[in-house]
């Protein structure tokens, strides 16, 4: 599940890096 930057906590680092 890769939300936009992911901007929910519910995965760890994949785009929020």
């Amino acid at each position: 599940v890769i939300v936009e930057k992911a901007d929910r906590t519910d995965i760890p680092d994949i785009d929020k890096k």
